[in-house]
């Protein structure tokens, strides 16, 4: 046995280098305020909004952040973190239960798991960090200790009813699978700066075809446009509920990747003359009234990344390198959950799956 959450919480060590060279100015700030301990869970999640809106790259990320508000938050203070796991766990399953049911009624499309304590701020980047991480995100998905491994990649589900009930008629409800991505301070000024998070350790569940299917309304993508930087001539023409609308706003998430130490951790690559004709049918993206300039002739298939996007734990997070190792070399990631009908997670990510 490994330990507790409040067991491995003492077991964590400072990051020497990090103690050198400190935080980003925006890092430092916000750490501040999350580390307030007389701030209540609410005030706490606003904080954490505040900075997804200014600072997240991924645009999905800010606009749930902002006027829409479609993200739930867990908040587990340093004086949550001291309890026993079978407390830790029960107060993530209740605002996991509420998450689910807001998400049910389509009002909530992501959910924030934040674990805020100075030591894990200042933490090394460690084995013992992935640990406490791991048994987290174990203590979340109620899994038995040892279930959870780094490198692999794990969902939650969440349900949308898509019609009103009437009195002679079943409710029809669609389900999707929903991908639980790792953020942490350590990230601030290393090579994968773009999963930084301030105040502690945190795990982020967002589910794209979610917010489509219950967003469709002139104010989700209005607030994409806005966030995405979308010309005024060209606001309001797009649908969120077209997957096709989405997969340019995931297109756009990965350029907007940060310049980090090492560059950027994720990117586009371009299509070849050939391809651009050949693929032209087969593009979503020429069903859109307009294509932004920076994803104009960008493979809407792939991408590039220095870490697999939908990976919970990536055990290269837990190395205390500040540049990018030379092992870790570049992979093909893929955005056929938007478009391609042939691919099973088209269905249980993108489009959902009747229920």
């Amino acid at each position: 046995m490994d330990g507790s959450v409040n067991q491995l919480l003492r077991k964590l060590t400072p990051d020497e280098w990090r103690l050198e060279t400190g935080f980003s100015s925006e890092m430092r700030e916000f750490n501040t305020r999350l580390l307030d301990s007389t701030k209540s869970d609410a005030e706490l999640a606003e904080i954490a909004k505040e900075w997804l809106r200014k600072f997240q790259p991924c645009i999905f990320g800010r606009i749930a952040a902002g006027k829409l508000d479609i993200i739930g938050f867990c908040i587990l203070k340093e004086s949550d973190l001291q309890r026993d796991d079978d407390w830790i766990s029960q107060k993530i399953q209740r605002y996991r239960r509420h998450w689910k049911k807001q998400g049910y009624r389509g009002l909530k499309s992501a959910f924030v798991i934040m674990a805020i304590s100075p030591k894990i701020v200042w933490a090394n980047p460690n084995k013992t960090l992935m640990t406490l991480a791991t048994r987290i995100c174990e203590l979340y998905l109620e899994e038995e200790e040892g279930d959870i491994k780094p490198d692999e990649i794990y969902h939650d589900r969440l349900t949308l009813a898509a019609s009103e009930p009437e009195r002679s008629e079943e409710v029809e409800y669609f389900e999707w699978r929903v991908g639980i991505n790792y953020f942490s301070p350590q990230g601030d000024r290393r090579w994968w700066h773009d999963h930084r998070i301030p105040g502690g350790i945190a795990f982020s569940m967002n589910s794209v075809g979610h917010m489509a299917k219950s967003g469709a309304r002139t104010d989700v993508i209005l607030e994409l446009e806005k966030a995405a930087a979308v010309p005024l001539a060209h606001r309001g023409k797009l649908k969120i509920d077209s997957l096709g609308a989405a997969l340019q706003y995931a297109m756009m998430t990965i350029d907007n990747a940060q310049e980090s130490v090492s560059g950027k951790a994720t990117w586009l690559t371009d299509l070849t003359g050939d391809e651009r004709k050949n693929l032209a049918k087969e593009n979503p993206l020429s069903m859109l009234p307009s294509v932004p300039r920076n994803i104009d002739g960008k493979d809407f298939r792939k991408y590039k990344g220095r870490y697999h996007t939908d990976v919970t734990l990536p055990s290269s997070y837990f190395r205390r390198d500040v540049e990018l190792p030379p092992d870790i070399k570049a992979l093909d990631l893929y955005f056929s959950y938007l478009f391609d009908k042939a691919e099973i997670s088209y269905r249980t990510m993108g489009e959902g799956v009747p229920r």
